[in-house]
């Protein structure tokens, strides 16, 4: 599997993860610069993701492209050997519930967003 870290924020970065980003943007772009947050490319670019890590827990803040179950895989192997001990991963997207319970994910949240304006 071949995977690269993408630092700074890039056009790049923009355009592979354009499907994925929301109104949180900018919060993920600053993340990223700041270091706080990491984006990755995977596979010569054939999918990207954004993944922080937080009390022994990694977060999938945002991911877009092919072989989905294939980096899932790969993201758990190294959780284990890292010694993080869950994964949590938000999406708008209801397949991805269906995807990520061969890897037992369980729902354990809901999120709801108010804007005011």
């Amino acid at each position: 599997m071949k995977i690269e870290k993408i630092f700074p924020w890039s056009d790049e970065a923009d355009s592979g993860l354009s499907g994925a980003l929301g109104a949180d943007r900018a919060q993920i772009v600053a993340g990223v610069n700041s270091r706080g947050l990491e984006c990755y490319r995977l596979w010569d670019g054939a999918a990207y993701m954004v993944t922080r890590v937080e009390d022994r827990e990694l977060t999938v803040c945002c991911y877009q492209g092919t072989r989905s179950a294939e980096a899932f895989e790969w993201v758990r192997s190294q959780c284990k050997s890292r010694g993080i001990r869950s994964i949590r991963i938000h999406s708008a997207q209801s397949a991805v519930g269906r995807l990520l319970r061969k890897f037992d994910f369980r729902l354990a949240e809901y999120v709801y967003r108010c804007e005011v304006a």
